[in-house]
């Protein structure tokens, strides 16, 4: 069982065990914020409600590390979702500006696609081809964090990309 972790601000900071989170909690230095509905930690003496999300009491200074570029991340950044018809399985990326065009692989300039929109599409730019985005892509924020948000639904208003 994994709990989000968040900064004074309410920025994500971790994951954590369910383990460390609960001694964070006991200790005082982190207040629950979200819990598993119907779920609790029973002890001899005292039942709390399961954390799912928990905010530190002191703000944390932390130095984020730039999240790599891979098909892989793309596609758990845009959720395996096709970002031209909305279908959920995107199984590849397509370039906004085809390689063959000059685009490059980055972050901005790639998106996940489903088989048949990336063939419909070809080697054509985005405004010849006809296709509209239904997100602008960009560089994901939190790269330790993306691939919970399929993972854990409850998490995603805390998780921004």
């Amino acid at each position: 069982m994994d709990v989000l972790i968040l900064n004074n601000s309410y920025e994500p900071l971790q994951v954590l065990s369910l383990r460390k989170a609960v001694k964070l909690l006991a200790k005082n230095r982190a207040d629950l914020i979200k819990s598993k509905e119907g779920r609790t930690i029973s002890s001899r003496y005292q039942s709390i409600p399961m954390p799912s999300v928990i905010r530190l009491n002191q703000y944390v200074k932390y130095a984020r590390k730039p999240v790599p570029y891979s098909k892989k991340n793309v596609l758990i950044r845009d959720q395996h979702t096709c970002q031209y018809c909305g279908v959920k399985n995107a199984s590849t990326i397509d370039h906004i500006i085809p390689q063959s065009k000059g685009g490059q692989n980055t972050w901005e300039n790639t998106v996940a696609c489903c088989v048949k929109c990336n063939t419909k599409k070809a080697d054509v730019s985005l405004a010849k081809s006809g296709f509209t985005l239904n997100r602008q892509p960009r560089r994901p924020s939190q790269f330790v964090l993306l691939k919970y948000l399929s993972k854990y639904p409850e998490w995603n208003e805390f998780l921004y990309c």
